[in-house]
């Protein structure tokens, strides 16, 4: 901030004031922080982004867990103040910014559960999706952030026999009615006007998909894998996209 007082999460007594004054701002540890990037009115008065949103009707919200909690966590390896200006107890912040393109921060965010039933060919799976750790929708940000499950079927070599999958994801469109595709980001900001569907999972909550598959009798499943996938469109040429393992089991 400009000026002699430069603000954060500490009060001034928590610091060695040296080179200019601080002073507490409660704004640092709040979620209030975060909505006027991750909060988009479009022209047309449409969310286009919602994550605020989400999160402030969230059982996180209701329990004071604010967004930095998972974003910009506590690094215990810094103080705040450097040691050869002062003593704290104060840890610093991780700057770091994890979300979407964290590898580590999306494979907690997803869990699976998986049950087999067969019956002579056929082969029902049960999944049960759910968003354990995200405090928002699962996935959350521009609808070209998707999550898919992918159920796959095994013979006894470990071959893939068959697989289908099921997408959540957020569809919104234009004044006409028509879906905006996902990886057209200026249309989505612009010209979106409506949510055509919305199939993401909101916090601590679960999906169960059933999935039906018929074998052939001369290639007998002998396992099943569901895998959940995080991508993004369009498809960035280097980094964890466009697919991205949140959760599986066998």
């Amino acid at each position: 901030s400009p000026g002699e007082i430069k603000r954060g999460p500490f009060a001034a007594s928590d610091l060695a004031e040296k080179g200019h004054k601080n002073e507490r701002s409660p704004l640092f540890r709040d979620s209030t922080f975060c909505a006027g990037c991750h909060e988009v009115v479009n022209r047309l008065g449409l969310h286009v982004m919602s994550t605020f949103s989400e999160w402030s009707q969230s059982p996180y919200a209701a329990q004071r867990i604010a967004c930095q909690n998972c974003h910009l966590p506590q690094d215990i390896r810094f103080p705040t103040i450097h040691p050869s200006v002062g003593v704290t107890t104060h840890t610093a912040t991780s700057h770091s910014m994890l979300g979407g393109h964290s590898a580590l921060q999306l494979r907690g965010a997803g869990m699976l559960a998986l049950r087999v039933y067969v019956v002579g060919s056929v082969v029902d799976v049960s999944v049960d999706v759910s968003n354990v750790e995200a405090g928002h929708f699962l996935p959350t940000g521009l609808p070209s952030r998707k999550v898919a499950l992918k159920v796959g079927l095994f013979d006894e070599k470990e071959s893939k026999i068959m697989e289908k999958e099921i997408e959540y994801k957020r569809v919104l469109g234009d004044t006409q009615g028509r879906p905006i595709p996902a990886g057209n980001i200026s249309d989505l900001f612009l010209n979106s006007s409506s949510v055509i569907s919305d199939s993401r999972i909101p916090p601590k909550e679960s999906r169960q998909e059933r999935i039906r598959f018929e074998t052939s009798r001369f290639r007998r499943a002998r396992s099943a894998v569901a895998t959940l996938e995080y991508r993004l469109e369009p498809a960035r040429p280097q980094g964890p996209f466009p697919a991205l393992r949140l959760a599986q089991q066998k």
